[in-house]
């Protein structure tokens, strides 16, 4: 499994786990206003999400 890892890392482009879009639980939290501040993206990856986000929330 190790080397699975290490073969998909190593490859250019996204990994099959990074999703451009944004997750629609986060699009839900925006439009019923329960994100209306600071954010904390953990994880984020290549920062999709922490992009979308700061481009929504003010």
């Amino acid at each position: 499994m190790k080397e699975e890892f290490e073969k998909l890392y190593s490859q250019e482009g996204d990994n099959p786990w990074t999703f451009k879009e944004p997750d629609k639980e986060i699009i839900s939290l925006l439009d019923r206003k329960l994100i209306n501040g600071d954010v904390l993206v953990a994880g984020c990856g290549k920062g999709y999400h922490f992009i979308f986000l700061a481009s929504n929330v003010m």
